[in-house]
């Protein structure tokens, strides 16, 4: 997982209570799941970048094509990111 291995990181360089802050661009499945898992970490703030307010599901778009809803492709960050501070 990222934060083990950065949480780790951080915790050994600073000592004190000073927060780190990582900018994610991009919320595919990397970035999400970059967020979710340093999340995780105590003294790191971190923000997620994208011009969408959702991620699109591209597996799923052919759903779309066959008369589902939009909502089945489409997955606002706000419910993939909550209860976490992000």
């Amino acid at each position: 997982m990222i934060s083990e291995r950065f949480c780790g990181i951080m915790e050994r360089k600073s000592h004190d209570t000073h927060m780190h802050n990582v900018l994610i661009v991009g919320g595919g499945f990397g970035g999400i799941k970059a967020a979710q898992d340093l999340s995780r970490c105590k003294n790191v703030s971190v923000r997620l970048v994208d011009p969408k307010s959702y991620m699109e599901y591209h597996a799923a778009v052919y759903r779309l094509v066959t008369g589902r809803s939009a909502v089945e492709t489409c997955i606002p960050y706000r419910d993939l990111l909550r209860g976490r501070d992000v």
